[in-house]
């Protein structure tokens, strides 16, 4: 789906990632789920290309969800995988994603039960691990197509990242907040729960980071893009972010 100038969403309701085009070659933000690569390959096709307009994968933190199967995309189109370095041990595979034994007390829910059975069912609980990574840090600008510039925002994984095209007027922020909660389903602008968030405290500073940030739309990982500009998504979430989880 072409949801801004030359930004494409792709994955399902439970997550999304974007493929952002400039001169006709792409980064693509995120992978999704790893078994959702061939949304890429679809999107290409209709487009008149193949894997190798593929210039650079931004992982804005590497939880399975978000990167997917980047190691095939890799090896096939040639581009690079970029990520923060707290966050390297995650795409390796070395220190793979495991849910907190708190994840008892959510799985009574059924919004809880329905995203833990779709992400089995599209790979998320073994990503096939990156062999060759390269890294970004915070406040540098990426000589990629749409020439992301790098926030860290952690507290969801210590590498969490947001990157913002300003040329756009867009900033991808991952899951530094989401307007959708897959595991209560409640829709507008929000921190995901202590159930995947590694740290909340660090998680809300975060945003503090982000006020300034001149971007019309907000793309999240979780959830509809934010259209009302970033210092109101903000806003929202001081308002809904919750004490713990």
């Amino acid at each position: 789906m072409l949801v801004a100038d030359r930004i494409h969403m792709l994955g399902t309701r439970s997550v999304h990632w974007y493929a952002v085009e400039d001169g006709g070659r792409f980064t693509v933000i995120d992978m999704g789920n790893p078994k959702q690569w061939p949304q890429l390959v679809t999107l290409l096709d209709s487009l008149g290309h193949s894997l190798d307009v593929v210039e650079a994968i931004l992982l804005t933190h590497a939880h399975p969800d978000h990167v997917g199967n980047a190691e095939y995309v890799r090896v096939e189109s040639g581009a690079k995988v970029w990520v923060h370095p707290a966050d390297e041990a995650m795409a390796t595979g070395e220190a793979p994603m495991r849910m907190p034994p708190s994840i008892v007390k959510y799985l009574w829910r059924p919004a809880v039960f329905r995203y833990m059975v779709t992400a089995m069912r599209e790979g998320a609980m073994k990503p096939p691990p990156i062999r060759e990574l390269a890294f970004f840090n915070d406040g540098e600008e990426l000589d990629v197509p749409g020439k992301p510039r790098v926030i860290h925002t952690p507290g969801h994984t210590p590498g969490s990242c947001s990157l913002h095209m300003p040329q756009r007027s867009a900033l991808f922020a991952g899951d530094a907040l989401a307007t959708y909660n897959p595991f209560t389903s409640s829709i507008g602008p929000t921190l995901l729960p202590d159930l995947v968030t590694v740290d909340m405290v660090e998680a809300r500073k975060s945003l503090e980071r982000l006020v300034d940030i001149k971007a019309e739309t907000v793309f999240v990982g979780h959830g509809e893009p934010w259209t009302g500009g970033v210092l109101e998504a903000v806003q929202a979430v001081r308002q809904t972010a919750p004490a713990g989880g």
